[in-house]
């Protein structure tokens, strides 16, 4: 039986230009909830995250400015990391290639900032640039933490078409990123046999030990065990498949899958470590235990071909029931969740699909990590046509012996059996001012403000609609930012309009003539109020008091009803009746218009 995506969608954000498979990084480190950076294609990188205000979390997404970024370069991958303690600092790579017209030039900027106290202020490592020049196209950017000696230490690892795996590691006396030999540091990434797509990279945890897996664009894939002390290749294993590989993770499965099947008493091997190898012309693949039996017991995911190219996947726990799902992104639009079951012996477990959720673009890349501080993770997905984040319904699925108190039972910093989380509300706010940090509005800044009339039913409407309009139709809904960089999410420009239907109205918003013909309200620079403030109108009126010299314009002078109030009629008070409501030609008015629009707001910054 089917289940239903126990994750909501919580808030969307336009990007520039589409993204690709590495154009998403987490920020951790610091203080406060993390952030995301998410790339888009034409040099532009946007920061999103959540902003506490008043006790409200409010998302915010604006256009992060970093240093020796062309105008006309395109973003190939980004990732970024905090330090290794005691070291202090947020570090981001970015790589790019700029079209110098004859020929492209690829480069890979490092921004850290070692000024006391900026160490994790992202406006100032921005500004704090180490520009590269490579010789190589790049691919996959990403880090890995190493022992030298006994102190740990976080370096960059970059794929290129070489086809080689690039090391960049800290110079502690010059405070520069240099290229070192990979071979001294990770000797299973030599005599590599194609371009290297995806890497992880694992450690295990209190061994001194770590499981490196990669693919290849010859469908090429080597998973191998290293020594960290020693640098020796202790185990390795490869496989050809038939097309290239999007994705390979490293993941234990449940510790009794490992169990009396380690050989020789080895206790990591009876962790279960297993791969998940997706493909994108292929079915996506579990190498179950490979430190026991190698690329040998395969699992398949099943219908993981059905929804074209896999190009994202992730291995963690989105509905906290104490077992990982395998999360998989494809072309076709299609989130897919898979779930384990069954125990070691026979007949094996296998996994099923538990549920799937369609989005309105290709799925390009996804991190699950917690935006919030609040103990739970975010699912953030970057899509052809921006960044979604979802979250854990407040209906949460009930955890098993959560009712008992059996062994099943959740952690009591969970909160119990049943997930419930408090939502996170976003007024409806207008666009955040060039002055203020990215989502401050007037009204946190007690600047008067038209009172917001009742909720309209519906939250979101389609993706039909011209960008233009489809900030004033998702204006309401709080969710979906349509001015990219720096508008920020729910900001849309009439703060009193919400997407979908009124309530007693049957038509949705989108199609009120009030979206696509003239709007004096907009020339006036005033806020449009809604629909459902109009009908708050008296619902009789003395007939004395209206001397009508034309038919009267708006419904709601004689019923109260104001079900024309949107439409654009003929004659000079066409599309006038908003609320405002003039009566023909007299001009009498039911309700008083602003006698000026809500001043401006200063820049403050």
């Amino acid at each position: 039986m089917a289940v239903r995506c126990p994750l909501v969608e919580d808030s969307f954000s336009r990007l520039a230009s589409q993204s690709n498979v590495y154009g998403l990084a987490a920020l951790e480190g610091g203080e406060g909830p993390g952030g995301l950076l998410a790339a888009a294609l034409k040099g532009k990188v946007i920061y999103f995250r959540y902003h506490d205000l008043r006790q409200r979390l409010r998302p915010v997404a604006r256009e992060l400015q970093f240093t020796y970024i062309p105008v006309d370069a395109e973003i190939v991958s980004i990732d970024s990391f905090p330090k290794s303690p005691p070291q202090r600092g947020l570090v981001v790579g970015i790589t790019f290639i700029k079209d110098s017209g004859d020929k492209a030039s690829p480069f890979l900027n490092i921004y850290c900032d070692y000024e006391p106290g900026s160490e994790y202020d992202l406006d100032s490592v921005a500004q704090s640039c180490l520009n590269l020049e490579l010789q190589f196209t790049p691919f996959q950017l990403c880090h890995a933490e190493v022992c030298i000696g006994d102190k740990p230490e976080t370096v960059f690892l970059l794929s290129g078409n070489d086809p080689s795996v690039h090391l960049y590691k800290e110079n502690e006396g010059s405070h520069q990123f240099e290229e070192q030999p990979v071979q001294h540091l990770f000797p299973e990434l030599q005599d590599l046999p194609s371009n290297v797509l995806w890497l992880d990279v694992c450690n295990i945890p209190g061994a001194g030990q770590r499981i490196t897996a990669f693919g290849c664009q010859s469908g090429y894939v080597r998973v191998a065990r290293v020594d960290q002390a020693s640098r020796a290749v202790l185990q390795s294993w490869s496989i050809q498949q038939d097309g290239p590989i999007s994705k390979v993770l490293v993941f234990p499965l449940p510790s009794e899958l490992g169990a009396g099947t380690a050989q020789d008493g080895d206790a990591i091997a009876a962790q279960g470590y297993s791969v998940l190898v997706t493909s994108t012309i292929e079915l996506s693949v579990v190498y179950r235990d490979v430190l026991t039996n190698g690329l040998g017991d395969q699992l398949i995911l099943p219908a993981s071909d059905q929804y074209d190219s896999v190009l994202c996947a992730l291995v963690t726990d989105v509905d906290f029931d104490g077992a990982r799902e395998i999360l998989l992104g494809t072309y076709g639009q299609e989130l897919l969740c898979y779930k384990y079951t069954g125990a070691a012996g026979n007949p094996p477990g296998e996994f099923r699909l538990l549920w799937t959720r369609r989005f309105p673009s290709p799925l390009l890349s996804m991190i699950y990590t917690d935006l919030t501080a609040d103990g739970l993770c975010e699912l953030a997905v970057v899509c052809l046509k921006g960044l979604h984040v979802l979250q854990l319904g407040t209906d949460g699925p009930v955890h098993p012996g959560a009712a008992s108190g059996g062994s099943g039972a959740p952690s009591p910093a969970r909160g119990g059996g049943r997930v419930t989380r408090l939502r996170k509300t976003t007024p409806k706010m207008t666009p955040a001012s060039p002055g203020l940090d990215g989502g401050e509005t007037a009204a946190d800044l007690d600047v008067p403000q038209p009172v917001a009339p009742p909720r309209l039913a519906n939250k979101r409407v389609p993706g039909i609609l011209p960008p233009a309009l489809a900030s004033l139709v998702n204006a309401g809904g709080g969710r979906e930012s349509s001015s990219g960089a720096g508008g920020g999410t729910g900001h849309g420009r009439w703060p009193n309009h919400g997407a979908g239907t009124a309530e007693g109205d049957p038509r949705p918003v989108a199609e009120h003539p009030v979206f696509w013909g003239s709007d004096p309200w907009r020339a006036s620079g005033t806020h449009r109020p809604s629909l459902a403030a109009c009908r708050q109108l008296p619902t009789s009126v003395p007939a004395a008091s209206v001397p009508v010299a034309s038919p009267p314009r708006c419904g709601a002078i004689a019923s109260g009803s104001c079900a024309n109030c949107a439409r654009a009629g003929e004659g000079p008070n066409a599309g006038r009746c908003r609320r405002g409501a003039v009566a023909g030609e007299a001009g009498i008015r039911l309700w008083a218009m602003p006698k000026s629009p809500p001043p401006r707001l200063e820049n403050r910054g």
